[in-house]
């Protein structure tokens, strides 16, 4: 009997554990259990969404409430995300009901609104929607912070602490989210603190309102850059497109999840693109690539099978470009159709030597920036303009911002490189004011009113109404605003140096400006200037990184800019360790004023009618020569075009065959 009884002990205990908490795998999104690092993801266990870590490794796991979970520091920007897919049960708040569910420990005391999870918009110019569960702004509670925000009049459920205050930073506390669809269409919203109803009050969701969110992250929150960073310890991450059950609550917070096997992803390629879409020909580009991770990898173009090379499915490499080239990645499985994705990287001609590409907006649609390249459209509308015989970036709405990354051109510490750039003013637009700042920085890309002050290395172009274009710059932290002393000739092109010197952080970096109309003389305006970026955390934005990777435009606080008040073009960095005086390549917009070109030899044989002129001139440049009887604004014509720089010099010899008879004839030379 004894054996018997045994034996009935087991089957009952066998029976319970297989039932126990199966439930939870009904309808079920993502699961991120946070127990391991593949390559740069961390995996999703449901449907094979898998996270990305952003300055997450090895060393930040934890033994967690189950299995192991992530330490995230805000002082590194630590953070994982997933941008997802139209066709994703993602983010949460698209469904009409779900379940969000996490485990954290953290001390929230000092910690100012920074978050453990968000979801939001990284769609262009479009950084409204947003959910996050945090902190307090102020930190002075151990409340979690709830935030639920959107537009067309959804109503704002701002900033409200829940009653329990579980953030003592000592243990483990499970936090839920739970939203439940009503007959009427809308939705109920609720917070489990340790599996108890909270007493936050959160107005039911709006009938019929579809959220337009389309990033998920942890430990901070992700729109165009990443922000809002927490220190904390975070594990078990589930979502679900359902309510769960009080029970299922209890059994989840006292047995964890139950066992699933990894889910095998769809065979896909989320991802295959340069890094820069041109290079100087010759040059090398980076090409990465994110597939499903079990896939067979290949790319054409000589390049051949990457599958060893690729963790879980990511990868890069670097391959030189002499000419338009196309590349093809293809990814296949056993058993299924191959799936393809293709890029095309652009050589140019003509660059100086030591300069990089970081765009010049040829080849791109006119209309607005956010919906292609590689720009990140914070806030505005910057938009891809046709200015002469080129297209460079306007600002409409007068609180514009943008940037772009400069990946492996970054600047790093105790290393110098030069930004490049050109500008353009408009004589048409003289009763609009410009208040536009340019520079090379590491700030988070959020909104404009983050870029008033305390941003690192750049200079302002400020005009008021009528009055005329002026360049300043501060020198230091906080420091007195300084005039380049330039008066700027409207729709004429200017050259422009940011020569910028990264010490490390408890240092101050340096900066100088050098300043020429485009063919002409250059001048430092700016030397030795020290950056206006403080050391210190800088409220949901973080702490200043160490590595200067963004290049950024901005137009704040500006009421009615006019459309093409002003114009930038042709963004390039220098080598590493390098600050070039050349231009790296010749001009597209703007006129160019005759007395910044000096003709300083010239002869004339009449018999011959030979002409010889030999001016100082710019290398990567194209000039012409015009001629005038009288010097009237209306009498000169073009007699020469088309003539390539020489270098620091250059001469042209031409016949002159110019059908009139004249007592005097003057020269002038231009850059074409």
């Amino acid at each position: 009997m004894h054996t018997v009884k045994s034996c009935g002990i087991l089957a009952l205990s066998a029976s319970f554990a297989f039932g126990q908490g199966q439930t939870l795998k009904d309808e079920l999104v993502a699961y991120w259990p946070l127990d391991e690092i593949q390559g740069n993801k961390t995996p999703d266990l449901a449907n094979g969404q898998d996270f990305l870590l952003q300055s997450v490794g090895a060393t930040d796991q934890i033994p967690g409430k189950f299995g192991m979970a992530f330490n995230f520091k805000k002082a590194n920007k630590a953070h994982l995300v997933r941008t997802h897919d139209p066709a994703d049960d993602l983010p949460a708040m698209k469904n009409e009901s779900f379940t969000l569910a996490y485990w954290v420990r953290a001390n929230a005391a000092g910690q100012s609104d920074l978050r453990f999870f968000s979801e939001g918009s990284n769609l262009p110019s479009d950084g409204t929607p947003l959910f996050t569960m945090g902190t307090v702004p102020g930190g002075s509670n151990n409340s979690v912070d709830v935030f639920i925000r959107d537009k067309n009049g959804f109503p704002l459920f701002n900033h409200t602490p829940t009653g329990a205050t579980p953030l003592d930073g000592l243990d483990w506390h499970h936090v839920a989210f739970v939203q439940t669809a009503q007959p009427d269409g809308s939705a109920t919203r609720q917070v489990y603190i340790d599996g108890v109803l909270d007493s936050i009050a959160i107005p039911n969701k709006p009938a019929g309102y579809t959220h337009n969110m389309n990033t998920t992250s942890i430990a901070a929150v992700v729109r165009t850059s990443d922000v809002a960073h927490v220190d904390g310890d975070i594990d078990e991450v589930v979502i679900w497109k359902r309510p769960l059950t009080q029970a299922e609550l209890d059994d989840l917070i006292t047995n964890g999840m139950p066992d699933l096997d990894e889910q095998q992803e769809e065979l896909q390629i989320n991802s295959f693109a340069p890094e820069f879409r041109k290079v100087a020909s010759g040059d090398e580009v980076t090409i990465t690539w994110d597939a499903t991770k079990d896939a067979t990898l290949e790319i054409d173009q000589g390049i051949g099978d990457v599958t060893a090379t690729s963790e879980f499915g990511v990868g890069s490499t670097r391959v030189v470009i002499t000419e338009e080239t196309t590349f093809t990645l293809t990814a296949s499985r056993d058993g299924e159709a191959s799936v393809t994705q293709t890029l095309t990287v652009s050589p140019i001609t003509g660059v100086a030597s030591g300069w990089n590409w970081i765009d010049d907006f040829d080849g791109l649609t006119p209309g607005a920036l956010s919906s292609q390249g590689s720009w990140l459209t914070a806030e505005g509308s910057w938009e891809v303009t046709t200015i002469g015989n080129t297209q460079a970036i306007t600002a409409t709405a007068g609180t514009d911002l943008t940037g772009r990354i400069t990946q492996t051109h970054a600047l790093r510490e105790d290393s110098t490189r030069t930004l490049f750039f050109r500008f353009c003013y408009s004589s048409a637009e003289a009763d609009f004011p410009v208040l536009a700042k340019v520079g090379f920085g590491e700030k988070a890309i959020r909104f404009a009113v983050d870029y008033v002050n305390n941003i690192g290395t750049y200079v302002t172009f400020r005009r008021d109404i009528g009055g005329p274009l002026r360049m300043e710059a501060i020198d230091g932290i906080g420091g007195p605003v300084t005039d380049s002393g330039i008066t700027f000739e409207p729709d004429t092109s200017y050259d422009v140096w940011i020569d910028v010197n990264n010490v490390p952080l408890d240092q101050t970096d340096t900066f100088s400006v050098h300043v020429a109309p485009t063919g002409g003389t250059r001048q430092t305006v700016f030397d030795n200037f020290s950056s206006d970026r403080e050391p210190q955390e800088v409220f949901l934005l973080g702490f200043p990184r160490p590595i200067i990777d963004t290049i950024f435009v901005t137009t704040t606080n500006v009421n009615d800019l006019a459309s093409q008040a002003i114009a930038f073009d042709d963004f390039y960095i220098s080598d590493a360790e390098s600050n070039p005086a050349t231009a790296p390549v010749a001009p597209g917009f703007g006129k160019i004023l005759p007395a910044d070109l000096v003709i300083k030899n010239m002869t004339f044989d009449p018999v011959t009618q030979q002409l010889s002129l030999t001016w100082d001139s710019q290398a990567n440049t194209t000039y012409r020569i015009v001629a005038s009887t009288d010097l009237s604004a209306d009498s000169w014509s073009e007699i020469q075009d088309n003539v390539a720089s020489q270098g620091a010099s250059t001469t042209e010899s031409l016949t002159l065959a110019l059908g009139q008879t004249f007592d005097r004839l003057f020269f002038r030379v231009e850059v074409q």
